[in-house]
């Protein structure tokens, strides 16, 4: 019985200890993981509202160092070299709505970028500062996008078939590529 205890905790040992070189390695922030929404068959976590600027938003995690709350938002894709900004400022609503409901704005959150193909390792992390001209700057697109979508004429904005074909609202869309 003690050898077969001691096997069990020196399996979660290594467990535990991989795990940490993991999240070491993968770039991302120290801190407690708060919340997690990776679309799993766990059950999903509340999202982030702002009553004040009508958004909600899950970041896929929510990250508690100390005082801070760290968004971290996961994508898959094929090969990157530089955040795009429509994650840049999916981010930022992420770090806007983290401000409101923890009442700190988080100073930076994350992009994780893992490769699309299961057997390709490589993974890269950008953390991208959220400052007050940034934080400007997403109220200032969220008011266009209201504006846009009270006009109820808002043409597609760009030429991607594949964008298109996944889009959600392909069904009802009268602009398809």
């Amino acid at each position: 019985m003690l050898v077969l205890s001691l096997v069990f905790f020196g399996i979660a040992l290594i467990l535990f200890w991989s795990g940490n070189r993991q999240k070491r390695e993968s770039g991302l922030p120290p801190g407690k993981v708060v919340s997690l929404d990776l679309h799993d068959d766990q059950r999903p976590q509340t999202p982030l509202f702002s009553r004040k600027h009508l958004l909600t938003g899950k970041p896929d995690y929510l990250i508690r160092h100390g005082k801070e709350w760290i968004p971290v938002e996961v994508k898959t894709v094929q090969a990157i070299q530089q955040p795009y900004e429509a994650h840049r400022l999916q981010l930022f609503a992420y770090c806007l709505l983290v401000e409101e409901q923890y009442g700190v704005r988080p100073r930076c959150g994350y992009l994780h970028y893992r490769r699309r193909s299961p057997t390709e390792k490589d993974s890269i992390t950008f953390q991208i500062e959220f400052s007050e001209g940034m934080k400007k700057r997403l109220l200032e697109l969220l008011e266009r996008m209201r504006q846009a979508e009270q006009s109820g004429d808002v043409p597609r904005s760009h030429q991607e078939a594949a964008r298109c074909r996944a889009c959600g609202y392909a069904a009802i869309c009268d602009q398809k590529l």
